[in-house]
């Protein structure tokens, strides 16, 4: 087999042996924040960003 052709090992390709670990999102607060602004504005149009936690 030729080389290049996607079956090498140990070039960074990431095949799910190291996981990401993520932090919990609990941890953050929008409380102090100019997101905090942005969602009582929304709020006063009877609007909510869906996203917001």
């Amino acid at each position: 087999m030729a080389a290049g052709h996607g079956h090498e090992h140990g070039h960074g390709h990431g095949h799910g042996h190291d996981k990401l670990v993520l932090p919990d999102h609990t941890q953050w607060k929008t409380e102090g924040t100019p997101l905090e602004t942005v969602q009582k504005k929304l709020a006063a149009r009877g609007l909510r960003d869906p996203w917001a936690r």
